[in-house]
C-alpha cells in the first residue's frame, strides 16, 4: 500500500467518503450502522485495516526503519491525515460514550470497541513519536504495558 492509498483509506474510516472506497469499509460508517440497526457490528477487520494504514503512514513519515532515522527536525504532517485520525478517534469515543450511557450494547461489545479505540490512539501516538518500527506490534505491546 502506498501513502496516498493509506491516507484515502483513513479518510474513509473517518466516514469522509473517498471515491472508489466502500462505506462498508469505514470504521465510523460501521459505527453508524450499529446505532441504526441496534446490532453490534464486527470492527476487527476495520481496526486491523486502520493499523495497516498507520504502518504505511509511519514509514512514509519516519523512514523505512524509524528507530534508526529519528531526528530532532520537525516533520510536516499532512492536515488531511491529522483530520482523519482526529475524526476516527473523536467520533469513535463519542459513539462509545453515547452507547455506554444508553446501555445500547452488551458490555463485552463496548469493551472490545473501547479497546480498539485505545489501540488506534496508541498507534497514532507511535506514528507521531517517530521512532517505532512496527506499528501493529508496538501498539499491542504498549497497550498491554498500559493495562498491566
Amino acid at each position: 500500500m502506498k501513502y496516498q492509498n493509506a491516507l484515502d483509506k483513513l479518510w474513509n474510516h473517518a466516514n469522509l467518503p473517498e471515491k472508489g472506497l466502500k462505506r462498508e469499509d469505514s470504521f465510523l460508517f460501521t459505527a453508524w450502522q450499529a446505532e441504526q440497526t441496534r446490532l453490534p457490528q464486527d470492527f476487527q477487520r476495520l481496526y486491523e485495516d486502520t493499523l495497516s494504514c498507520l504502518a504505511v503512514i509511519n514509514i512514509h513519515l519516519n523512514g523505512a526503519v524509524p528507530s534508526e532515522t529519528i531526528t530532532e527536525t520537525p516533520r510536516p504532517i499532512d492536515s488531511a491525515l491529522c483530520y482523519s485520525m482526529s475524526a476516527i478517534l473523536c467520533g469513535g469515543w463519542s459513539d462509545y460514550f453515547k452507547w455506554s450511557q444508553k446501555g445500547a450494547f452488551p458490555k463485552d461489545f463496548l469493551d472490545a470497541y473501547a479497546s480498539m479505540l485505545v489501540r488506534i490512539g496508541i498507534a497514532w501516538d507511535l506514528v507521531l513519536a517517530g521512532d517505532m518500527d512496527s506499528i501493529p506490534e508496538d501498539t499491542e505491546l504498549e497497550f498491554r504495558m498500559q493495562q498491566a
